[in-house]
């Protein structure tokens, strides 16, 4: 892997979506395995899991501490997430070489309202996400909507393959993993591709847009 500054995964990201919190709890070693890759490539490192009965995100400086926790505010009930993990009632807030980045987890992508509170201070949100392919147009345009709407960049961190979904089926994950900057401009787009993919961002540019069109000021609570 190449030089980079920061380094996302996806949604429960070594065990993949699942409801048996045993699975997907995060432990020791997990935190180690992922401190390993900060520590070697001098990066940030964001992952998720669960923790205490929360699906969590982690957000790790270069020097291998956990600087932030996100626990998902939003459960997907319509697949019984909310019958398994607990939800989170607080937003968290990461400030890392001057960028100011808000962190949801996958379906929080759905409330417009959970990213135009955090908006005033945020200039990059991130979404790990494990989103299904059968939505996956509804997840590139939520995406730059989020963008467009906030003036930020909006990162989505999504998983492919495929797992078991019960009766033989199979639920099929496209990947999708994209990058909007705060005018809806696509700088990157992994489509249905496996791998680690690279982008540059101008930390300024959501401040400039904000200035140049100064649209949140107009908005009512």
């Amino acid at each position: 892997m190449k030089s980079c500054a920061w380094l996302a995964f996806s949604e429960m990201t070594l065990s993949g979506f699942t409801m048996n919190r045993a699975a997907s709890e995060t432990d020791e070693t997990d935190h180690s395995f992922f401190r390993n890759i900060s520590e070697k490539h001098s990066c940030a490192v964001s992952y998720c899991g669960a923790e205490d009965g929360f699906n969590t995100f982690f957000f790790m400086g270069p020097d291998g501490v956990i600087k932030a926790r996100y626990r998902k505010n939003h459960l997907f009930s319509y697949a019984g997430e909310d019958k398994h993990y607990k939800a989170g009632n607080s937003k968290a807030h990461i400030v890392f070489k001057g960028l100011r980045i808000s962190p949801a987890i996958c379906f929080d992508l759905r409330f417009a309202y959970h990213f135009w509170e955090q908006a005033a201070d945020t200039d990059f949100y991130v979404i790990p996400a494990a989103w299904p392919e059968a939505r996956i147009d509804q997840w590139k345009a939520l995406l730059k909507a989020r963008a467009i709407e906030n003036q930020a960049y909006v990162a989505g961190i999504n998983r492919t393959g495929s797992e078991p979904a019960g009766n033989g089926a199979k639920l099929k994950y496209a990947g999708g993993t994209m990058l909007f900057d705060p005018l809806g401009n696509c700088v990157l787009d992994a489509e249905d591709k496996e791998g680690i993919f690279a982008a540059e961002i101008n930390p300024s540019l959501p401040e400039l847009t904000r200035t140049r069109f100064p649209f949140m000021k107009e908005r009512r609570k």
